[in-house]
């Protein structure tokens, strides 16, 4: 069965690995802030005084979690654009492998699906044979030679 694939523009490529960009860089903020702000425990007293000791572990996990994104948003970045390379070259060597086949003239050739009343000359599907000849066949060949 064909699967139809219809591949973004290496423009929209380009506009999605900047925003997945802009979006890592956002984290760096949150990382210091979670590693100073959020593990700071002075000024915690009388009944805070127990969370002194749990603050600086949960600030951490934070920290943590906040990390794997930033990271894991630049492995985004680099595997989109990896991916358009990879299409854009197979592309490539799919135009440079038709043009050998056609010569140049591929470039121009007609979309026959864009013709009036292509679909009944036929399509692609698949359809299982009928190995049987046409019965007016047989009584044509039958006639012909009892004659």
């Amino acid at each position: 069965m064909a699967t139809v694939l219809n591949v973004p523009s290496t423009e929209d490529f380009t506009a999605y690995t900047g925003l997945v960009s802009k979006q890592g860089d956002h984290l760096g903020p949150m990382v210091a802030w979670t590693s100073k702000e959020c593990s700071d425990v002075e000024g915690l007293q009388g009944l805070l005084t127990p969370a002194k000791s749990i603050v600086p572990e949960i600030a951490n996990t934070f920290n943590g979690k906040l990390k794997k994104c930033q990271t894991g948003m630049g492995l985004v970045k680099d595997k989109v654009t990896t991916v358009d390379k990879e299409l854009r070259s197979e592309d490539d060597k799919n135009a440079a492998a038709i043009g050998k086949l056609f010569g140049t003239s591929a470039g121009s050739a007609v979309d026959i699906s864009s013709i009036p009343g292509a679909l009944l000359l036929g399509n692609f599907t698949d359809e299982a044979v009928d190995k049987r000849p046409p019965t007016s066949l047989i009584r044509y060949r039958r006639a012909w030679w009892e004659a």
